[in-house]
């Protein structure tokens, strides 16, 4: 086990590269489900986590997304796409109070600049080493154009219509062979994210993954919560 006072900084991040579970052991990101272990270990460029409210799809989504944040090879640019600001915040808020409270406790440089105002609109990080996490909202889809993307959060993806994710966000990671990661409650009005959860089961396209899981991934979810979820969601 590795704690915060035995691990430096450059065994994190050594010469270029990265151990992402020795980062998550310093950052004391616990993963207690075989599943979310290979959500996590999965090279896919599209992720489809598919799974109840309370089971720890949106934290894993954005504790994955910090592994890139926190790599200094080059600056990177990561989304947190939303139906509106409110519901981005949630991904946004894990990924800014990681990396301007929790880091910079543990010695870690402060934020260039630092924003996490859902009323205002205002989701925007830059570290010292120059990556950016922004919050957008669908609500805004001209902001989605331009930008060469590394990493994107759909934010309660079942909720967003297929036309954010095809028209406007998939074409934004195409130069940077970015990743997308899409957390969602089942909906049966999500038709896209059906489609892709149905490709990635099947296995056909080594691009497209699927994971599902239950509320056992949440160590903090109380047991008699626990039995309730078993007997509504088997």
């Amino acid at each position: 086990m590795f704690h915060f006072e035995t691990i430096s900084e450059t065994e994190i991040l050594p010469d270029l590269q990265f151990d992402k579970w020795k980062f998550f052991d310093y950052m004391e990101y616990k993963v207690v489900h075989p599943t979310v272990r290979r959500f996590h270990d999965s090279k896919a460029k599209i992720r489809v986590c598919c799974a109840p409210r309370r089971t720890t799809k949106s934290y894993s989504a954005a504790k994955e997304a910090l592994s890139y944040v926190v790599q200094r090879d080059r600056k990177r640019l990561i989304w947190i796409v939303g139906p509106n600001y409110n519901l981005a915040e949630k991904e946004f808020r894990y990924i800014h109070d990681d990396i301007s409270i929790k880091l910079v406790k543990m010695g870690w440089p402060k934020p260039l600049m630092s924003a996490c105002d859902a009323r205002s609109g205002r989701l925007y990080l830059k570290t010292a080493w120059g990556t950016e996490v922004i919050g957008k909202s669908a609500d805004n889809p001209s902001s989605l154009l331009g930008d060469a993307v590394d990493v994107v959060i759909y934010s309660e993806a079942a909720q967003l219509p297929r036309a954010i994710r095809e028209r406007y966000v998939a074409s934004t990671l195409n130069t940077t062979n970015g990743c997308e990661i899409i957390p969602t409650t089942p909906s049966a009005s999500a038709e896209w994210v059906h489609e892709l959860f149905n490709i990635g089961l099947e296995g056909q396209i080594p691009e497209i993954e699927s994971f599902h899981w239950d509320v056992s991934a949440n160590p903090i979810y109380g047991h008699a919560e626990l039995e309730r979820a078993r007997k509504l969601y088997g």
